[in-house]
This record gives C-alpha cells, sequence and structure tokens, in this order.
C-alpha cells in the first residue's frame, strides 16, 4: 500500500469510524486540524512560548493530554498517516468554508490574550501574531484551546 492509499484510507476510517465528518471538521475553525496534523508528523512533541502569561513554554497540541498520549504511543508510519488525513481533513474544511454556499457560519476565535497595561482581552483573531494597542508588545502564537 502506498502512502497516499494509507492516507486516503485512514481518512476513511475518521469518518466512518470516530465520527469526523465534515459538521465536526468545520467547529475546528480555529486551525487545530492543522496544528495536529503538524504535532502528529514530527517525530516529538512541539513547544510554542507564550510571551503574554507567565513566560513558561506550552505545547501547540490542540487538544486534551489524553489524545496527546495516545498520539504519542503511535509509530512513526501511523502518526505521519494520521498526519495526512488531518491535513486533507483541513483541506477540505478550508474549500468548503471558502463556498459562501456551504461555508459554517461560526464567528472567527478570538486571540483573547491579555494586555499587561490594562488588562482588556484582545478581540483579533486568535493566532494574528499582531502588536498590541495598548503595550506594543507583539504576541504570536496566541491561540486558544
Amino acid at each position: 500500500m502506498t502512502g497516499i492509499e494509507m492516507i486516503a484510507q485512514e481518512r476513511e476510517r475518521q469518518v466512518t469510524v470516530e465520527g469526523y465528518h465534515s459538521d465536526h471538521d468545520d467547529e475546528h475553525f480555529g486551525g487545530e486540524l492543522a496544528l495536529a496534523a503538524a504535532c502528529y508528523a514530527v517525530p516529538m512533541p512541539i513547544y510554542t512560548i507564550e510571551f503574554c502569561g507567565d513566560g513558561d513554554t506550552h505545547p501547540v497540541w490542540p487538544w486534551g493530554e489524553e489524545l496527546q498520549e495516545k498520539r504519542d504511543a503511535h509509530p512513526a508510519i501511523r502518526r505521519l498517516t494520521i498526519a495526512g488525513a488531518l491535513i486533507a481533513a483541513e483541506l477540505d474544511r478550508l474549500i468548503r468554508a471558502s463556498n459562501p454556499i456551504v461555508a459554517p457560519h461560526f464567528p472567527p476565535p478570538l486571540c483573547g490574550v491579555r494586555c499587561k497595561a490594562d488588562g482588556d482581552e484582545c478581540n483579533l483573531p486568535a493566532g494574528h501574531g499582531g502588536k498590541c494597542a495598548h503595550d506594543g508588545i507583539t504576541y504570536s502564537g496566541c491561540f486558544k484551546e
């Protein structure tokens, strides 16, 4: 079996066995499917530094620890197969979202990072990586779970 066949088979399994169909995928409009795919594709956990909060590193993994432990238990070929299927799911979601006839009408998730100057939450889209209007600090990777 080729890699592309393995990925197609895994995507079919995700839909038919796990129930991760298009309606489910459309709820993940904040880039979670792509982030999960990236986490599955790399051989070790990916971390980011939150400059806006405690300064610690935090996993990029978009879902709970239980699923992260399940991911870590898979061998490399299985992880890459799942990563490919998640990328296919994210591509399909983006294609649907770009079509106004079938696009879900979810509001974009907001950043929610707290400004150090006034404590207000950022109301820009999540992951904007832009400069805070109040304290002038550039925040990046501010995806909310």
